[in-house]
């Protein structure tokens, strides 16, 4: 695998961890998750997941785009207790795929800028 195809999947890996954290979290006890602490908990989950991923597997996780894309994707997860029962697991499932459908578009976004530099530190001629 590349490199540049390394990052990406990495990082849409980590906004998806961080997601299903908060789901997690959300499903054992609704209280803890909703509001602000939520968000927070995905955030939390992503971002510790890609420090994980990145010693792992080197510098191959681009750590803000896959805090930023959990972010929106936690809220449009606990958005959908507007819907569903929170706290559920209809609510775990239905949140997981709205927040999966915004949080990895977004995380595939917001990592090409760091695509970019990378494709660009190796097209430089070296000598």
């Amino acid at each position: 695998m590349n490199k540049r195809s390394q990052v990406i999947l990495l990082t849409v890996l980590s906004t998806v961890l961080g997601l299903l954290t908060m789901l997690t979290v959300g499903t054992l006890s609704w209280s803890l998750v909703k509001g602000v602490p939520g968000i927070a908990i995905g955030v939390f989950g992503s971002i510790a997941s890609a420090l994980l991923l990145q010693w792992q597997f080197g510098s191959g996780v681009s750590i803000t785009a896959a805090g930023i894309a959990a972010m929106i994707a936690s809220y449009a997860a606990l958005a959908c207790a507007e819907i569903v029962p929170a706290g559920t697991i209809d609510w775990a499932i239905s949140g997981a795929l709205y927040g999966a459908i915004i949080g990895i578009p977004l995380a595939i976004v917001l990592t090409l800028p760091k695509v970019f530099f990378i494709a660009l530190k190796d097209s430089k001629p070296r000598g």
